[in-house]
């Protein structure tokens, strides 16, 4: 059985893929690609039994709040300072930046 591993992310630059084959309970990684658009998806996932994806359907919380704030000229959300770390807040959800501090301070 082959299944097939997509990570999907704003632009193909930032898209994964992994074909894995399951034989007698072994895994083998038959294929690996970052930077796939949506014809090698398609292409490559056709061969696969079962299909995981990863995808975000949601925005973070301060992401939303930022641009529901965006006209209230009083709101705390244009507090910008620009930094990377305010960005990150308005980028990135909660799970994924504990995913990154684990990979960057190795917690």
């Amino acid at each position: 059985m082959i299944t097939a591993g997509i990570d999907l992310a704003a632009e193909p630059k930032g898209t994964a893929l992994a074909l894995i084959e399951w034989n007698f309970g072994l895994a083998n990684l038959i294929e690996l690609q970052v930077g796939v658009d949506d014809k090698v998806i398609v292409q490559s996932a056709s061969k696969a039994e079962k299909i995981g994806i990863d995808c975000a359907l949601g925005w973070p919380i301060e992401f939303v709040d930022f641009v529901s704030n965006h006209n209230d000229f009083d709101s705390k959300s244009h507090e910008v300072d620009g930094g990377m770390d305010w960005r990150r807040r308005l980028s990135f959800r909660e799970t994924g930046r504990a995913v990154r501090a684990r990979q960057v301070y190795g917690r």
